[in-house]
């Protein structure tokens, strides 16, 4: 997900590096399965999400059919987990649209605050769960990473105090020590 209209909007709104992230949760519509490839209908289950610190891989570059499959080959999902950072496991309802809401990890963090790519990454985290989410090719179902954010809060009266007290023991003129010529 390119996020850089995002992290554009905060500069715009607050002052180029003077927002800060409040919240990020990943918003997926699921749907059921028209495609005899997959293995029935959506059912409920858990299901985790990692960052990936690359972005170097390619939508719609995977699979055993690249024309139709989205995404990447199983064998080369290894690779591009080296750094990777768990966002955390969530409960899917097995049905609808839902928004699940994550402390973001320090290097999605970044992402986000460099207007950068960013990968997530999306694997069943138990038996049970069989899902099939909206993609970017399917506009109104595709997956949105919601993110909030506040100006960054100026110091209150003690911070510019502690500064002030700092500045005023630093600039004080201290006693030279002389040396004896005897």
């Amino acid at each position: 997900m390119d996020v850089s209209s995002a992290a554009a909007d905060f500069d715009a709104a607050y002052g180029a590096g003077q927002w800060q992230v409040n919240s990020v949760s990943l918003e997926l519509s699921s749907i059921e399965p028209n495609n005899p490839l997959f293995n029935g209908p959506n059912t409920a289950g858990k299901f985790s999400v990692s960052w990936f610190a690359t972005d170097v891989w390619t939508e719609g570059t995977g699979g055993t059919n690249s024309a139709t499959t989205v995404g990447i080959k199983w064998s080369e999902v290894g690779p591009l987990t080296a750094g990777s950072e768990s966002q955390g496991i969530f409960d899917y309802s097995g049905t609808g649209l839902a928004a699940y809401a994550f402390e973001p990890s320090a290097g999605l963090l970044a992402d986000i605050l460099s207007g950068s790519l960013v990968s997530l990454y999306l694997r069943p985290a138990d038996s049970t769960i069989s899902a099939v989410f909206g993609s970017r090719s399917n506009f109104p179902n595709r997956p949105a990473l919601i993110i909030t954010a506040s100006a960054v809060p100026e110091p209150g009266r003690m911070g510019f105090l502690f500064v002030a007290v700092v500045a005023f023991v630093s600039r004080r003129p201290r006693k030279s020590r002389g040396t004896d010529g005897g």
